[in-house]
């Protein structure tokens, strides 16, 4: 039995898929300081629509859309938990929750990934043509 193994757990292997602003360059990114605590591992896709919040984006899983992102992995056990707290989720307590942290399949990929979508009504609420929140946000410019 190795016991180093037990007192270091690996992080979880589940990529992250990310859509908004916590894509490398984005001010999410930084704000949660991935920098350096996750691998790219490159653009990826999800079934879905896109909506524009504001300042952020919210994706609603399913139909026939298509959400443009990235996939990340993360490097340290921790990584979940910053991440579940930067995006208002709460495990205990989903109902109250901003967004629920669900596992996705990537198009066109045999990988599933954690993804953050949307736990609140988006009447009224705008949708992102394409699904691409950084395209929108520069044509917005």
């Amino acid at each position: 039995m190795n016991r180093d193994r037990e007192a270091c757990p690996l992080p979880d292997p589940t990529p992250i898929f990310v859509y908004g602003t916590l894509r490398p360059g984005d001010v999410g990114f930084i704000e949660a300081g991935l920098e350096g605590r996750v691998a790219l591992l490159g653009p990826a896709c999800v079934r879905g629509t896109l909506y524009d919040l504001g300042d952020y984006p919210g994706a609603v899983l399913g139909g026939t859309g298509l959400i443009v992102g990235e996939l990340l992995r993360p490097l340290d056990d921790a990584l979940l938990a910053i991440l579940d707290g930067y995006e208002l989720y709460d495990p205990v307590d989903e109902k109250r929750s901003e967004y629920l942290r669900l596992r996705v399949t990537i198009v066109d990929a045999n990988l599933s990934a954690w993804i953050y979508a949307y736990n609140h009504s988006l009447k009224g609420v705008p949708i992102i043509p394409g699904g691409d929140w950084r395209l929108f946000r520069l044509a917005s410019l």
